[in-house]
């Protein structure tokens, strides 16, 4: 043994222990073309303690529980807390099938009619039911009020408002066709059109209509789509109500938005003064930058009725104060296309091209004898050849020649075009 190891000095036998720390395992090396293995752990954290028994209670107002049976939410209770009693599950309400009924179909049932008063206040009470099949119950009914009994609905159409928009915002399929067909049957009806305009919320109601105008469902999107032509046909004057639709991302909404003006249009015979310039910059911008071809369709048509509507200011003089010179032209060829096709160069025709479509050219022009140009100006009898400030006519045919050539000598080309 070592004489250095076997007797240690007096202080190394004082000093404290050092602390040994955990040493990590051993990686093993990788083989050749296979993945390295993980980092080693320096040390593990103890396993977790099972709790036995039903654990802390919860609080109150993470359980819901409705008469339509458990909402889905970000608490999902445990079998265990529903086996020992603290949430009670009950079973969903299951959705009737209902079937569509057209407004020429809708009848009274056995019981119905004989007392409007308590249906006004059966539909008062479960307008906002949480209930899928009690709304749509009462849906039904209000169509049949508006049908038979409207008049008992004039004090109750801020109420109906509200529970338009939020059925329209109902996931059942049923629900949001019924609301859209009492939509339908609101805007057309003729005792309820004063209190519709004056209390229903178009600002919001409008814009959730056209959104179900273009949904994914056939049915859904033609009971959207017959409620706005049901009110094109019958309130044309409100056609104001779309205009702020027609600027927006979704291009297939301003698509419908701008069908709906155009059939208010053809419904229409005068435009209010207050309207008719908004109603002209809007129209303009739909007509030369909507995104699609049936809305610039619909925008084009809709300048043509403008224009042959009555108003103390005419359309092209409303169209040289609000539109830009581009612009302006560019409608002038949309709505007046005969007028702009006038001049050759807007339609790139070559010289050659303008002056045989020229009404004092002749087959034999092309020939350069003097002979042949004098045959072809002594047979204009009606036209006479203009060139410069030489007018060639009758009687005057022998010097034509000569003075035609010295004319033309000089002139560039735009200018012989636009002597034609």
């Amino acid at each position: 043994m070592d004489s250095l190891s076997a007797n240690p000095e007096p202080n190394d036998a004082a000093a404290p222990a050092e602390t040994t720390e955990p040493v990590a395992e051993e990686i093993p090396a990788p083989r050749f073309g296979g993945r390295s293995p993980p980092r080693a752990r320096v040390g593990r954290s103890p396993p977790r303690v099972r709790r036995e028994g039903p654990g802390a209670e919860r609080p109150a107002s993470r359980i819901t529980n409705t008469d339509m049976g458990l909402k889905y939410g970000s608490y999902v209770p445990t079998q265990r807390e529903i086996d020992s009693g603290e949430v009670v599950v009950q079973e969903v309400v299951a959705v009737k099938k209902q079937d569509h009924v057209e407004t020429e179909a809708l009848q009274l049932g056995e019981d119905e009619g004989n007392d409007w008063d308590a249906a006004v206040k059966e539909v008062t009470n479960n307008m906002f039911s949480k209930d899928w099949n009690v709304r749509f119950d009462t849906l039904r009914a209000l169509r049949i009020l508006v049908k038979f009994q409207p008049f008992t609905l004039t004090q109750l159409i801020s109420d109906v408002s509200k529970c338009l928009q939020e059925c329209l915002k109902n996931p059942r399929s049923a629900i949001l066709r019924e609301v859209c067909m009492l939509t339908a049957d609101l805007l057309s009806s003729i005792p309820l059109m004063d209190a519709v305009c004056a209390e229903l919320t178009f600002d919001k109601l409008i814009p959730a209509l056209l959104l179900k105008s273009i949904n994914d469902k056939k049915f859904i999107r033609d009971a959207a789509k017959h409620a706005l032509d049901t009110h094109s046909n019958a309130a044309p004057y409100m056609f104001h109500v779309y205009l702020a639709s027609l600027e927006g991302r979704n291009h297939k909404i301003c698509g419908s938005a701008s069908n709906t003006v155009h059939n208010c249009m053809q419904n229409l015979t005068a435009i209010p003064e207050e309207l008719f310039s908004d109603m002209t910059v809007r129209m303009v911008k739909v007509c030369l930058h909507g995104k699609l071809a049936g809305t610039r369709k619909h925008g084009q048509s809709c300048l043509e009725l403008m224009e042959q509507m009555p108003s103390s200011t005419p359309l092209e003089t409303r169209l040289d104060v609000l539109c830009t010179t581009k612009d302006r032209a560019a409608i002038q060829k949309l709505l007046h296309p005969s007028e702009a096709d006038l001049s050759p160069r807007s339609r790139n025709t070559s010289l050659k091209e303008a002056i045989a479509k020229s009404p004092t050219h002749s087959a034999r022009a092309s020939n350069n004898t003097d002979a042949d140009s004098i045959d072809d100006l002594s047979s204009l009898n009606s036209h006479p050849f203009v060139c410069g400030d030489v007018v060639l006519e009758k009687g005057a045919a022998q010097a034509a020649p000569a003075v035609a050539q010295d004319v033309t000598a000089s002139k560039s080309e735009e200018e012989i075009i636009s002597l034609f």
